[in-house]
């Protein structure tokens, strides 16, 4: 379904997995078809690390891991061609951002 998705979720500071913003947009990008809505909730600041998670008590394998605050999310939205910030709220302490796709990646 590559392309054809309304709408992708990147909740709960998850910009961060693989530790490749611009990879991850990229990746989104073919995703969401034009038009489409990127929902991403940025961490509340940097950080970087692997991490793993643990199931049932036993520990998976490390990953690459960055949080990626919301100044490094505008700052990779407007190097990488692909999506705008249609509108950005908050609530409590949590902020949001829609990114809207445009045609180019």
């Amino acid at each position: 379904g590559a392309g054809r998705w309304a709408k992708a979720l990147v909740l709960d500071a998850n910009l961060g997995i693989g530790g490749d913003l611009p990879a991850l947009l990229e990746r989104l990008h073919e995703l969401v078809r034009p038009g489409g809505l990127v929902l991403a909730e940025p961490a509340h600041g940097p950080g970087t690390g692997p991490v793993r998670i643990e199931v049932g008590g036993s520990p998976g394998p490390w990953f690459p891991w960055v949080d990626i605050d919301e100044g490094a999310l505008l700052a990779a939205v407007d190097r990488l061609a692909g999506f705008v910030v249609e509108e950005r709220w908050t609530d409590e302490d949590r902020v949001f951002l829609a990114l809207r796709r445009g045609r180019q990646p």
